[in-house]
C-alpha cells in the first residue's frame, strides 16, 4: 500500500522503484485507451494471427494439471469466442503478438518506456515478445513457469495471480496471491503474504 499522497510510478519510472524485476512492484499505464486492446480489434487480431499463435481452453480448470498443457490452433475462429468472452466459459492466450506490425508497434513502443531504466540493471532488452489474455470471468490458468521477466499490464477486469518464490512445485508452498484489479487510469497490482 502507497503512504498517503504517494503516486504510483509510471512504467518508464518502475525500475527506478528498486523492486522491479526481482519483485511485484505496481505501477500505472494508459493502454486501456489504446483502440488495439479493445474485444474487437484483440477478436480481429486473434482470427489473424497463426492458428499455432492461439491457445485456447475452458475456464474452469484445476490449479494443477498434467503435462502438455491446453491445445494451439484448436478453434478455426478464435476471434468469435473471444467477442462473446463474457458468457464463452473460457480463456485464450495470444502468442506472439509482435508478429502483426500494428501490435509490434505498440509493444515496442511500451517495452522501450521501460528500457532505459533497465539498462543499468538488467542491459538491453533481448526477444521480446508479446502475449495478450483473454478470460472469461471466474476463469483459472493452471500454474506455469514464465523463463522471461514479465509484464502483467491489466486493461480490464480483475485477476489473482500467484507467484511462486521459493520452486517447490510438488507443495507449492511458495505461492503468494496478487490481486490485481483495473482501475480507470491504472494498473494496480499488489503482493500479499
Amino acid at each position: 500500500m502507497l503512504p498517503a499522497g504517494q503516486e504510483l510510478p509510471t512504467l518508464g519510472r518502475l525500475p527506478f522503484g528498486g523492486a522491479f524485476p526481482e519483485q511485484p512492484a505496481e505501477f500505472v499505464h494508459d493502454l486501456h485507451e489504446d483502440a488495439r486492446l479493445s474485444v474487437e480489434a484483440i477478436a480481429e487480431l486473434a482470427d489473424c494471427l497463426p492458428r499455432r499463435s492461439v491457445i485456447y481452453d475452458t475456464a474452469s480448470q484445476p490449479l494443477l494439471v498434467p503435462q502438455g498443457g491446453p491445445p494451439r490452433g484448436s478453434l478455426a475462429r478464435p476471434g468469435d469466442v473471444i467477442r462473446t468472452i463474457e458468457d464463452a466459459n473460457a480463456w485464450l492466450t495470444l502468442l506472439n503478438i509482435e508478429d502483426d506490425p500494428t501490435y509490434a508497434e505498440l509493444m515496442h513502443r511500451t517495452l522501450d518506456e521501460l528500457e532505459p531504466g533497465m539498462l543499468e540493471r538488467q542491459g538491453k532488452m533481448c526477444n521480446r515478445v508479446g502475449f495478450i489474455f483473454v478470460s472469461s470471468p471466474n476463469s483459472v490458468t493452471p500454474a506455469h513457469f514464465d523463463i522471461e521477466h514479465s509484464l502483467l499490464m491489466q486493461v480490464s477486469g480483475s485477476k489473482a495471480v500467484s507467484v511462486d518464490n521459493n520452486g517447490d512445485w510438488n507443495t507449492l508452498s511458495g505461492l503468494r496471491s496478487r490481486a490485481v484489479q483495473f482501475k480507470k487510469s491504472r494498473l494496480a497490482s499488489k503482493m500479499g503474504t
